[in-house]
């Protein structure tokens, strides 16, 4: 297993970035790509979640705050607390 801070640290700095790339785009596209939906919607899930904790801390509502946000639900009919409560039902 990777040490991260070494990993992804260089002279520059922390590359974030490259490890929310690394650690969760490549994931939730292979998981996509091989159908795997439901496991998919999880690392998707867990991934708006951390990108909320990291913005906006450990403070209630972080996730619906980052889904309003960065997020256009309206085509979907539901409310970003509709789709914190399927977030938990998902990573369950």
């Amino acid at each position: 297993m990777p040490d991260y801070l070494v990993e992804y640290t260089s002279e520059s700095g922390f590359r974030f970035t490259d490890l929310i790339h690394d650690d969760y785009f490549n994931g939730i596209r292979t998981l996509f790509n091989a159908k795997l939906y439901v496991s998919c919607s999880k690392l998707l899930m867990s991934c708006v979640d951390t990108l909320a904790f990291v913005e906006y801390g450990d403070v209630p509502g972080n996730f619906g705050k980052w889904i309003t946000i960065y997020v256009d639900l309206q085509p979907l009919s539901i409310s970003a607390d509709e789709l914190w409560e399927s977030a938990i039902l998902f990573c369950t």
